[in-house]
């Protein structure tokens, strides 16, 4: 092999004749170096591939008076016709042999749904294919159909055609849409897929398949919990167990709704319906109501009612514990408690500043809360709340801390004392006297806008 300059690689133009061979093969490269110091260094590289035939299917789908290209849609009921073609460069059309065509059909869980092996030995024999979808029962997504020509012990042609399938999927499930439940509980529920189809619902029945259930939050519209189903043989329905765990973005009301994962990890939405009255719900109509009510508790080295001056830095911890459940409450990946630094003009409040708390635990206390704040140039000056807030990933959906009177946790202070500034800039020799002064006046600007908002 040639050092190819413009590639940069070894080029060699041997060609190999592979029409007798059929099957697995298997093409080592052996580069040596030669070095004075240490002798022939050899790199092996192994390379394997398959020997085959040529293969063309000739694919007819067809649905009443309408025919569908491959990766086309689909519906129920559609039927294939499939006409296989051989061939080599050496023999040409092949139509018989030692060997034996397969056909598969699977669906988007990748479960087979049809198969069929003609023995292609005897002259004379048809390598077509025919085959109705008529399960109701089809997961939506696409169906796959594999062919596979298997000689000399071992598969060594093959071929695949999908078409998207049209199949609407729901969920019935049996929940109390009423109910309500405490921090720390679980919530358990039964879902059967099923499809819809001309008003008649089509239950689906087999396993294999992969179901979701989705918790989210009514407030902040994201997904707080994903939980993955397990299938029932008895009941051929999937079981899903949801632990309201004592955090945050647990609280509050939350919507459930189902999906479908394929073999090829896309993701379909399942709509929730009602069978009784036949008709599909919206997402507030399957919901989890989740009572609480989250109170400050044993706090240590709160900050006083008072003057806080620039510079000044608070310090204390607490715990929340939710009166309902009796449970403490705590943080997690998802959302947090915040100290924030409430401002009222003209009958809106706005906020200045917000600083998350952090974890820590001691042998005495156990596990708490602490926020630990300095007073900066953020902290606007005069009149101010200082309160406790949990949040989540969305910011603008609050959760109230209270206090023992169940009214939200605060402190009254007024921000003062001189607010100074660290201002770092680099002055760049200038002939033009013009530019000089548009640097101070800018500067100027700056240093008064600063103190606007102390």
């Amino acid at each position: 092999m040639s050092w190819d300059v413009a590639t940069q690689s070894y080029v060699g133009e041997e060609y190999v004749d592979t029409s007798n061979m059929l099957g697995d093969i298997r093409t080592r490269f052996d580069a040596v170096w030669k070095t004075a110091e240490t002798g022939d260094i050899v790199s092996t590289e192994t390379v394997r591939g398959k020997v085959g035939y040529q293969i063309e299917v000739a694919s007819k789908a067809t649905y009443e008076d309408r025919e569908f290209k491959v990766e086309e849609v689909v519906p129920i009921g559609t039927h294939f016709l499939f006409d296989v073609s051989l061939s080599s460069l050496k023999q040409g059309p092949i139509t018989s042999g030692e060997f034996k065509l397969t056909a598969t059909i699977r669906d988007s869980s990748g479960s087979t749904i049809y198969t069929k092996t003609i023995d292609a030995d005897e002259e004379g024999v048809e390598l077509n294919f025919s085959y109705t979808l008529a399960d109701e029962t089809l997961p939506a997504g696409y169906v796959v159909v594999s062919f596979e020509v298997e000689g000399e012990g071992s598969v060594h042609t093959s071929h695949t055609i999908v078409y998207a399938l049209d199949t609407k999927m729901i969920a019935v499930s049996s929940f109390d849409n009423a109910s309500s439940f405490k921090l720390g509980e679980t919530v358990k529920i039964e879902m059967q897929p099923a499809n819809l189809r001309d008003g008649e619902v089509h239950y689906h029945k087999g396993e294999g398949r992969t179901f979701f259930m989705d918790v989210t939050s009514v407030a902040t519209n994201e997904i707080v919990k994903s939980v993955r189903g397990k299938f029932n043989a008895e009941s051929h329905k999937y079981d899903f167990a949801y632990e309201i765990t004592p955090t945050f973005e647990s609280v509050g009301d939350k919507t459930i709704s189902f999906r479908y994962g394929t073999s090829s990890k896309h993701f379909i939405a399942l709509a929730n319906y009602d069978v009784e009255e036949a008709k599909m719900l919206n997402v507030s109509e399957l919901s989890i109501v989740v009572d609480s009510d989250l109170h400050v508790v044993d706090v240590e080295d709160a900050p006083q009612n008072g003057q806080l001056e620039y510079g000044n830095e608070i310090s204390f911890s607490f715990k929340v514990k939710d009166v309902v459940s009796g449970s403490e409450v705590w943080a997690s990946e998802q959302s947090n408690v915040y100290l924030a630094l409430r401002h009222t003009k003209n009958g809106e409040v706005w906020t200045s500043t917000k600083q998350p708390a952090t974890e820590e635990e001691s042998v005495t206390d156990g596990k708490s809360f602490r926020i630990t704040w300095t007073v900066n140039a953020n902290a606007v000056k005069g009149d101010a709340v200082i309160e406790l807030i949990a949040q989540g990933v969305d910011e603008s959906a609050e959760i109230a801390l209270l206090d023992d009177e169940g009214k939200q946790w605060g402190v009254a202070v007024t921000i003062g004392g001189e607010c100074l500034f660290l201002i770092a800039f680099q002055v760049v020799y200038l002939h033009h006297t013009t530019a000089l002064l548009l640097l101070s006046s800018l500067l100027l600007v700056k240093i008064s806008h600063l103190k606007e908002l102390c």
